[in-house]
């Protein structure tokens, strides 16, 4: 007497609805565009923090530029003082002769 053992059923596998695959669709769309304003985002704000710091050194470039003028022009004021004084002791070495 043999005993034939017929083949364990499969389980059935249902296909995925067309309304919740486009709904994981979207779903993982939602998430890419949330990702990619994320990053854009964060670049913005990278470019004002730039923008800011640029700022900043453009005003201490400014307060440099500023001294070195300021420097420029005491320097010119030391000798015209320099050469008043240059004329002044000409004048009295010239007047003891």
């Amino acid at each position: 007497m043999s005993v034939t053992h017929s083949p364990a059923p499969r389980p059935r596998v249902s296909p995925i609805p067309l309304h919740a695959f486009f709904k994981l669709e979207s779903k993982s769309c939602d998430r890419f565009l949330i990702l990619v304003f994320s990053v854009l985002q964060s670049c913005v704000c990278l470019l004002k923090s730039c923008d800011r710091l640029l700022n900043s050194v453009d005003r201490v470039l400014i307060l440099v530029f500023s001294a070195l003028q300021s420097c420029v022009c005491l320097l010119k004021s030391c000798d015209r003082l320099l050469n008043s004084v240059d004329r002044v002791l000409i004048l009295v070495f010239s007047a003891n002769k």
